[in-house]
């Protein structure tokens, strides 16, 4: 039975973490509610299976088949909206096709002279931004441990206090993944996010836990560490291939001055 409530727990953590993407760091309500009502529903039926599985093996066995299915549907439901908002993005600018016309029969205008100093401007706040994404990310995967191990700790939500750390924590968890998500890809940042739960649930489990901790998990979790540190070097090297190289202007030539004999 505790297969079949953490089958149940993984089809509504595929959806906790395509919502989380879209909601915006909670600004988008619609998305916020569907983010939070898939979250509860997941986290109900994870602390049944919780309640047979080892804690670090449940979630790491949770959060690995709800990664790859992550991957397989996550581009294809940014793609159905990036289509979205061409097409309202093109209705939308239609009945200004006159206007558009007329601006495009005008002659350019001279390239301003400082467009090199807004261009790095532009590169340096979207690297500030990226590190940032990135903090908050790790600050979701600390609240995702904690999370975890209150999950584990609720006895199937039949303890108060460990049911009330764990609702403190599943709303700070995916407040700060939401926002995250903003700039990181979803598969990318689940990855990551899902790791350092697994890591840290695996090594607090024992702590906090009548658990223990073998060589086999030991392992696994060496291999998961590894695999964050590749993914956020990945995303670093995509990021700084896919920044566009700005065009330098052209100087404009000092007029020549005619000798005088």
């Amino acid at each position: 039975m505790q297969w079949l409530y953490l089958g149940i727990a993984v089809i509504f953590e595929i959806a906790v973490a395509i919502a989380a993407g879209k909601a915006e760091g909670f600004k988008n309500r619609p998305w916020t509610a569907a983010t939070l009502i898939s979250g509860a529903i997941g986290t109900y039926f994870l602390s049944k299976a919780l309640q047979t599985f080892n804690v670090g093996v449940g979630y790491a066995i949770w959060t690995s088949v709800s990664g790859i299915g992550i991957t397989l549907l996550a581009p294809r439901c940014s793609a159905r909206s990036s289509a979205g908002r061409r097409r309202s993005a093109s209705s939308s600018s239609s009945p200004a096709w006159s206007a558009s016309s007329s601006a495009a029969s005008e002659p350019p205008h001279p390239t301003p002279i400082h467009q090199e100093g807004t261009a790095h401007m532009s590169n340096t706040s979207s690297t500030s931004g990226s590190a940032n994404s990135w903090l908050m990310l790790l600050l979701a995967g600390a609240f995702e441990v904690g999370y975890a191990l209150s999950v584990g700790g609720s006895d199937g939500f039949t303890k108060l206090w460990w049911s009330l750390v764990a609702v403190v924590f599943f709303l700070l968890t995916l407040w700060a993944l939401s926002a995250a998500l903003r700039t990181i890809d979803v598969s990318i940042g689940y990855a990551v996010w899902a790791g350092i739960g697994s890591v840290g649930a695996a090594l607090l489990g024992p702590v906090v836990f009548d658990e223990h901790l073998t060589v086999v998990q030991g392992v696994w979790l060496a291999v998961i560490i590894v695999g964050v540190i590749w993914l956020k070097l990945a995303d670093r090297m995509q990021g700084s291939a896919a920044a566009p190289e700005v065009e330098q202007p052209a100087r404009p030539e000092a007029p020549v001055q005619p000798v005088k004999i």
